[in-house]
Order: structure tokens, then C-alpha cells, then sequence
């Protein structure tokens, strides 16, 4: 029984771990510019996408991660994005990150997802 829910709590936290990461990876790649916008004026996908400087796939996955993470909103009349309060909390937390001490795990995960977000946009 124990060891069933010390694993339960392992994958939680490393779940907890891939999220920060690629939350991370999305905001160094534009994600951060984005909500700095945002956070100035609501706008359309097509007017944010024309301050966006990578590619048309990179744009469509920051912004699809934004949304899922719920960082950003689309209003349902105008069409605009909207930056939600948990967005300019993790804006502050990207400009701002606490000082954090990397154990063994923390470092594989990151890896793991930096690797990954690499073999997404073809540049490993």
C-alpha cells in the first residue's frame, strides 16, 4: 500500500516538474513576449502573430500551450486573447524565478523535455 502511493506521489511530482519545464520552454520561446503584450492590450491571434519573430508552428504551439495552461483567454465576442491572472503570475515567476537548487530528477526531466521541444521544431 505504501509503495503504491509513494509512486503515486513521485508521478505527481514529476508531472508537477514536466509542467514547470515546458512551461519554461514555451516562455523562452515567445510565450513571455506574448503575455508582455497581452498583459498592455487584449489582441487577435493574427495581431499577435505579426510581433511573433519564429516560425508559424512555434507561434501555434506557445499559444496552444498558453491556453491549455490557462495563462490566456479568448474572449467569446471580440475574438481578442485576454492574459488571466495565472499568466501574469508566471510572467512575473519567468522574470523573476526563485533560486532553485537541481537534484538528479529535476535535471533528467528537463532534458527529457528540452529534448523534446527540440525534436518538435526540427532544431536537434
Amino acid at each position: 500500500m505504501i509503495k503504491g502511493g509513494v509512486s503515486m506521489v513521485r508521478g505527481k511530482e514529476e508531472s508537477m516538474l514536466e509542467n514547470i519545464v515546458k512551461d519554461f520552454a514555451m516562455l523562452s520561446l515567445g510565450g513571455a513576449r506574448i503575455l508582455e503584450i497581452l498583459q498592455k492590450s487584449e489582441r487577435t491571434i493574427e495581431g499577435l502573430k505579426e510581433s511573433f519573430e519564429g516560425s508559424r508552428r512555434q507561434f501555434d504551439a506557445v499559444i496552444d500551450h498558453l491556453m491549455k495552461r490557462g495563462f490566456i483567454i479568448r474572449e467569446d465576442v471580440s475574438d481578442k486573447l485576454k492574459i488571466t491572472d495565472r499568466g501574469r503570475k508566471v510572467l512575473m515567476q519567468f522574470k523573476n524565478p526563485p533560486h532553485m537548487e537541481l537534484t538528479p530528477s529535476l535535471r533528467e526531466s528537463m532534458r527529457r523535455i528540452v529534448e523534446n521541444v527540440q525534436y518538435i521544431f526540427g532544431s536537434k
